[in-house]
């Protein structure tokens, strides 16, 4: 008698069964994960270029952003990213980053990098008009915008769950 050694159709199907079962639960997670950290890493170098904008402004104009409160903080938007297309008070900047300023109320004043009076309100959609468009609202369902407040002479993130998000800090992500 001649023994084979191998492994029979149903065998091999019912494999191929499980690995499809375990694909359809894992990768809707992977790809939402995903989709979180480049929302993530948008909204980080959206700060980044909003801060290094202001921090340019201040050492080569010798204007920070108090000189260009509410909706005027558009011109030094406009002048220091790299500006696709400005529409009203909306900047598509070259990386598809939108930027649309509300307005600040117009009491900013200098009084250094540490001013508490809010120049102007960002708010960053990091994937343009693409969707969801939801508000990031919490550390641990991070969507496509998030909303900037501009000082004088520094940027820092609106809401606390948005300073979370940027910071890493809150509910650890990896797990």
């Amino acid at each position: 008698m001649n023994k084979r050694h191998g492994f029979t159709l149903a065998e091999v199907l019912v494999t191929i069964m499980v690995v499809g079962v375990v694909c359809v639960m894992i990768i809707p997670q992977l790809m939402a994960n995903t989709a979180q950290q480049e929302h993530i890493t948008v909204y980080k170098k959206a700060v980044s270029t909003l801060s290094r904008a202001i921090e340019q402004s201040f050492a080569l104009d010798g204007e920070d952003a108090s000189c260009y409160t509410g909706a005027d903080f558009i011109h030094l938007m406009t002048k220091k990213l790299n500006v696709m297309t400005h529409v009203g008070d909306t900047v598509y900047t070259a990386d598809g980053i939108k930027f649309t300023v509300q307005d600040g109320g117009g009491n900013c004043t200098s009084d250094g990098p540490n001013a508490k009076v809010v120049c102007a309100v960002v708010d960053v959609d990091t994937n343009g008009d693409k969707g969801p468009n939801r508000t990031t609202e919490a550390v641990n369902a991070v969507y496509d915008q998030f909303t900037i407040s501009i000082y004088p002479r520094r940027v820092e993130p609106a809401t606390q769950a948005q300073r979370d998000v940027l910071y890493m800090t809150g509910r650890n992500r990896n797990k």
